[in-house]
This record gives C-alpha cells, sequence and structure tokens, in this order.
C-alpha cells in the first residue's frame, strides 16, 4: 500500500484491521460506485452487495457503501496485496461481477502469483497468455 500511494504521489493511506482484504473490498466499492474498472452498480442495489459480501464473510456496511461514494480522490491503483483472504474476496466478487477488472486493484508485481492461485475457469484466455 505504501508504494502504491507514493507512485501515485499521495499520502500513505493507514491500513485497518482488515487489513489487505479490506483494501480490495474498498477499492471494489469505489471503483463500482464511480463506475470505474469495469463496473456500475445500480444505485438500489447496494443493499444486495452489502450482503453478499457479509455473508461471504467480509463484514460490510451500508457506511462502507457511503463512503466509497463519497470519497473524491481518484482510485488507487495497484494497492492489493494477494493474500489468502484477497484471493477468497475475489473469487465472491468475480462470481457477480465478472467484469471487474481485478487487475487493476492488485499490485503489478503480484500478477503473476495472483493469475496462478484462480482458478482456470476466472481467468480468460488472453490472461493466460
Amino acid at each position: 500500500m505504501e508504494e502504491a500511494c507514493r507512485t501515485a504521489g499521495r499520502r500513505i493511506v493507514p491500513i485497518l484491521d482488515d487489513n489487505a482484504w479490506g483494501v480490495l473490498k474498498r477499492v471494489f466499492l469505489q471503483a463500482g460506485r464511480a463506475g470505474e474498472w469495469g463496473l456500475t452498480f445500480p444505485r438500489r442495489g447496494m443493499s444486495a452487495i452489502t450482503q453478499m459480501l457479509t455473508a461471504a464473510g467480509f463484514s460490510t456496511t451500508k457506511e462502507d457503501v457511503t463512503y466509497a461514494a463519497r470519497r473524491k480522490g481518484e482510485l488507487l491503483p495497484h494497492c492489493v496485496a494477494v493474500t489468502d483472504q484477497t484471493i477468497t474476496l475475489l473469487r465472491v466478487i468475480l462470481a457477480e461481477f465478472p467484469t471487474f477488472d481485478y487487475r487493476q486493484a492488485f499490485r503489478l508485481a503480484d500478477l503473476p502469483e495472483l493469475k496462478r492461485r484462480l482458478t482456470p475457469a476466472i481467468l480468460t484466455t488472453e490472461e493466460v497468455n
């Protein structure tokens, strides 16, 4: 995260107790609310998204969604580390939002590991090559 913030010329973003999966959740919500990275969330469908994430074990509140919509800064690309939890959360996200360009969220150096750890069914032919 520190590296992504420095590269973008931004202040260092503090990591909360939820660590890497929380960063992924926040950039996913922000991207969806901003209509970026292949996502567009419906204005009246946010409770279903919070329920989906929470049911999968990634606590998400209405406040998380509200904050994502109010955030004024640009999305911070390449800020999520590959961990067991971020892989699990990414699978949950991609099951419902297959157009999410997750490569924008994860650190560039981690993309080869990310591709290895995702199931082949999630990766497109173009991404494998």
